[in-house]
């Protein structure tokens, strides 16, 4: 019998529709990249995201609106449970672009999570693993065609750079610590009060006495080589119990 020329032929390898993967909020998600990140310009609109078409084509009110940056690239990342990687267009905040930015990506693998896991707009985190092989790594692939179908549009603006201030990144300095005059001190914290310190220390002692227990030890005790003096026999002769 002949084949139908629209069946696929059966593979041992399942093939799946790319599609585009988000970082969730948990868990965090390993991804390889294939290729490299290319920005676009969004506005949010009617509940969903539509392109944007620039300042002398997006429509006033919309453009208003506000702007969002995001960027995509041929990625794969890991299915655990299956144990294979799946291609997927990787959709990357402004936050993980700017960690990423400069970098070759090709065969570079990366762990991303959210910074609050409850959080949806929240920026991404990533932490670099590693460096594949090029002869290890699968072919890249062109992402327009899924945007398009995303998106619903063939004339998108891809590959415009992050609108997003750049950051200033320095190290902590080492010094010592600031002097304060006594009249701006604030007053210690009531467990730091002498006085009051000395007076709950009396009161535990009482108590440990009371239950027939051995006195505690002061730490300058230690450090003198001083032992707790013995707890003094309770009324009914019992040397650790006491009754309540």
């Amino acid at each position: 019998m002949a084949r139908s020329p629209n069946l696929r032929p059966s593979s041992a390898t399942p093939f799946n529709s790319v599609r585009i993967k988000a970082v969730p909020l948990a868990p965090p998600i390993h991804v390889k990249f294939l290729g490299a990140l290319r920005g676009i310009l969004t506005h949010w609109a009617k509940g969903h995201s539509v392109p944007c078409d620039g300042d002398a084509k997006c429509p006033p009110a919309l453009h208003r609106s506000g702007v969002f940056f995001k960027a995509y690239a041929p990625a794969e990342w890991w299915i655990s449970h299956e144990q294979v990687w799946r291609p997927a267009v990787l959709e990357a905040t402004s936050n993980l672009e700017e960690i990423l930015r400069g970098r070759k990506l090709r065969g570079e693998t990366w762990l991303l999570s959210r910074e609050k896991e409850a959080d949806k707009s929240s920026a991404v985190c990533a932490a670099y693993c590693e460096t594949i092989a090029e002869s290890l790594l699968s072919p890249t692939f062109d992402i327009l065609p899924v945007l398009q179908r995303v998106f619903n549009r063939l004339d998108l603006v891809l590959d415009v750079a992050n609108p997003t201030p750049r950051r200033v990144i320095l190290p902590d300095a080492a010094g010592a610590p600031p002097i304060i005059p006594a009249d701006l001190q604030p007053p210690p914290p009531l467990a730091e009060d002498p006085a009051e310190r000395g007076r709950m220390k009396e009161l535990l002692e009482q108590a440990r006495h009371k239950f027939g227990l051995p006195r505690s030890v002061d730490p300058s005790d230690r450090g003198n080589g001083r032992a707790p003096s013995p707890a003094p026999p309770s009324g009914n002769g019992s040397t650790g119990n006491g009754h309540f």
